[in-house]
């Protein structure tokens, strides 16, 4: 497997085909996904809930579960079902909408800002080893990439 994605990956661009950059990607996802989840286990979390916490630290005054459910792109019974896993760590807290009220925000509670910065921090640090080598320009230019990619998608 590893000599081909090396194969795949010294290719000039121009002989790269739609199923090579399909594979390149789903490596990097899986290559991603599970360094993530490595260091999740440690705080008995998975990446989808770690994309809710990071969510709801970027948004301090809280989140519908529906908001919640349409940036992941799930169904909001899956929503849910992991606020309720985060609600049981005592990471998140339901709080009624006062705009809404048959909705409620899912918002941090204190120990979920604490445990936030700690979990990014691990993270940042651990991925490091899978960037080695890429400039924070490339970097940078590859997450414009990918932005751009998902907001085209949603049009």
């Amino acid at each position: 497997m590893f000599s081909i994605i090396k194969k795949i990956a010294t290719l000039d661009s121009k002989k790269l085909t739609t199923a090579h950059v399909g594979v390149l990607q789903a490596y990097a996802y899986r290559a991603l996904k599970a360094e993530t989840d490595e260091h999740l286990k440690e705080y008995g979390l998975i990446s989808s809930q770690w994309a809710v916490l990071g969510m709801l630290w970027a948004n301090s005054n809280g989140m519908q579960s529906k908001e919640i459910a349409h940036i992941l792109g799930v169904k909001k019974p899956y929503v849910t079902s992991m606020t309720n896993q985060l609600l049981e760590k005592g990471l998140i807290v339901l709080l009624p909408d006062k705009n809404d009220k048959r909705a409620h925000l899912v918002k941090l509670t204190s120990k979920g800002k604490k445990l936030v910065p700690v979990i990014e921090k691990k993270l940042r640090k651990s991925m490091k080893g899978l960037v080695k080598g890429v400039s924070p320009r490339d970097l940078i230019g590859y997450m414009k990439v990918i932005k751009s990619i998902s907001d085209n998608y949603k049009k």
